[in-house]
């Protein structure tokens, strides 16, 4: 009887320890197995972030260039260069670089943004343009040449890398009108996951210059 009553005490030293060293493993393995979830959530954040930054910059350059040239035309002022009335022509669209950047990564351009009539310089800076520098693109301000500094920075550096922006100029006759097709390329680089990266290619019709 006295056997038997020890016999059903319960497990052995031997089970518990392998019961334990069951658990272990599967908790270890659980462990990892959620690290890597959130390492790779952490890595989908990124991305979704990086492409919706690419894309957003893209979006802004492509909207102020379908505008290039544009100017408001008063019902008073005659309309004589054949062309559809509030259109008239604003300094040309012109490429060129920063010092040491890729050719062609620098366009200026302006438009009538606030439909006054006239380019204004001041409030609401409206003599625009985009360049490379320094791995950021940039937005003109104020009116400067493509070569000089305290342009302003659209990009964020500790976020992206942006390693090529070129744009390319064409231009073609329709009727009595010319028209411009614009070709911007941009190519940017994940600065957190370095073997992330994206390249556009984006054109438009510019209708608003006869140059």
């Amino acid at each position: 009887m006295l056997t038997q009553r020890l016999m059903q005490q319960g497990a052995s030293l031997v089970e518990l320890m392998i019961s334990m060293l069951l658990g272990a493993i599967s908790i270890t393995a659980l462990g990892t197995l959620v690290a890597h979830g959130i390492g790779l959530n952490s890595q989908l954040i990124a991305i979704f972030r990086f492409d919706a930054e690419v894309d957003a910059v893209m979006a802004m350059v492509m909207t102020d260039l379908r505008r290039a040239g544009y100017r408001q035309l008063s019902v008073y002022e005659p309309n004589t260069r054949g062309i559809d009335q509030g259109q008239v022509m604003v300094p040309d669209i012109t490429l060129s670089s920063y010092s040491s950047e890729l050719a062609n990564s620098c366009i200026s351009f302006a438009y009538d943004r606030n439909k006054n009539g006239r380019l204004d310089s001041d409030f609401g800076n409206e003599y625009l343009g985009y360049r490379l520098h320094n791995n950021s693109i940039e937005i003109r301000m104020s009116g400067l040449a493509c070569s000089a500094p305290k342009w302003q920075d659209i990009t964020d550096p500790k976020t992206l890398s942006i390693e090529t922006l070129t744009f390319t100029k064409q231009r073609s006759a329709s009727s009595a009108l010319f028209s411009i097709k614009l070709t911007v390329h941009l190519q940017a680089n994940s600065i957190a996951y370095p073997g992330i990266s994206r390249q556009l290619t984006r054109t438009v019709l510019v209708k608003n210059h006869e140059r």
